[in-house]
C-alpha cells in the first residue's frame, strides 16, 4: 500500500498517519515555492492533529494559501499553526502577520505545540521583529490583534510563547523584547497544575530577565540550557521570591537541547 506525494518548493511539509499496525492511512503536503518546514506536532483526544513550523513567502495547505510578502527577498520565515481532523482535512490553518519596513522585516518560527490541560494549544519558539509599530515597545509583527515585543537587533532569536484555543484564536502571546529575551524555546510540557514549561536555549552574552527571572549569562555564543515557566495565563512563575527559571552550563546542555527530556 501507498500514496504518492509532490513536492511544491525546495523543502515541503509532510503529514502522514498510520494506524498501529503500520499501514498508511493519508499523507498530506503543504508548502510553498521556497523552505517550509514542520517542527512540532500533537494530537487531541477525538484524533484531531496540530502542527507548528515554519514557510517562507508563501505556502498552500490543502485548499487555503497564507502569505505574508516579501517584497525585498528577504526569505524570512513566518510561523504557523494548522489543524487537520482524524480523516487528514485541513480543519484550518493561522500565521503570524506582519507590515514590512526596510529590507530586514521580522521573522519567527515555531518549534513546539501541546495541548494543555484545559485543551488549549501551547506553541513555543522564536523570533526577531526590529520595526516598531505605533504602540511603544510592541513591533509590526503579530498573530491576530497580539503584537510581539520590538527586539532591536536581527542578529539574535528572542523567545516567545503563544495560546490559542482550538479553533485557532490566539488566547495570548507571551514576549519579552528588548535586549532581555535571547534565545530560542524548542519544547514545551504541561504540569498539573497547568502551568507551562518551556526549555531550548539561551543566546548572545546577555542577561536574560523577564519579571521576576534575572539570570546572568556570560557565555558569549549559544550555549547555556533555558527552562522558562509561565502560569496558564502567560505569566513569568516564581514561587517563594524565586523565579522558576535556570540557565544551564554548557556541560548540561546536551540533554536539554532534545528537550523531550523535561517532563514537568
Amino acid at each position: 500500500q501507498g500514496t504518492s506525494v509532490t513536492s511544491i518548493g525546495l523543502e515541503d511539509i509532510l503529514l502522514v498517519k498510520y494506524d498501529a499496525n503500520g499501514s498508511l492511512l493519508w499523507a498530506r503536503v503543504a508548502g510553498g515555492p521556497s523552505i517550509d518546514n514542520a517542527y512540532g506536532i500533537t494530537c487531541d483526544a477525538v484524533g484531531n492533529v496540530y502542527i507548528t513550523g515554519f514557510y517562507v513567502d508563501f505556502a498552500v495547505f490543502e485548499d487555503t494559501l497564507i502569505a505574508t510578502g516579501d517584497p525585498n527577498n528577504a526569505v524570512l520565515p513566518f510561523h504557523f499553526v494548522a489543524r487537520y481532523t482524524p480523516d487528514g482535512d485541513l480543519a484550518w490553518v493561522r500565521s503570524a502577520e506582519a507590515t514590512w519596513t526596510g529590507f530586514f522585516g521580522p521573522a519567527c518560527i515555531g518549534n513546539d505545540i501541546e495541548l494543555d490541560n484545559e485543551g488549549d494549544l501551547v506553541v513555543a519558539g522564536l523570533y526577531f521583529s526590529p520595526n516598531e509599530s505605533v504602540d511603544p515597545g510592541f513591533s509590526l509583527l503579530r498573530v491576530d490583534t497580539a503584537r510581539f515585543r520590538t527586539v532591536p537587533t536581527v542578529s539574535a532569536n528572542s523567545v516567545f510563547v503563544q495560546k490559542l484555543d482550538t479553533a485557532g484564536h490566539t488566547l495570548w502571546l507571551h514576549t519579552i523584547g528588548g535586549y532581555n529575551g535571547f534565545g530560542r524555546l524548542k519544547c514545551i510540557d504541561i504540569d498539573k497544575q497547568n502551568n507551562i514549561w518551556t526549555g531550548g536555549v539561551d543566546e548572545v552574552s546577555s542577561d536574560f530577565v523577564s519579571g521576576p527571572v534575572q539570570l546572568t549569562n556570560t557565555v558569549i555564543n549559544d550555549g547555556p540550557g533555558l527552562v522558562y515557566v509561565l502560569s496558564p495565563d502567560g505569566d513569568v512563575v516564581a514561587r517563594h521570591g524565586n523565579a522558576d527559571a535556570l540557565i544551564l552550563p554548557r556541560s548540561s546542555l546536551k540533554p536539554l537541547q532534545a528537550i523531550a527530556c523535561i517532563t514537568a
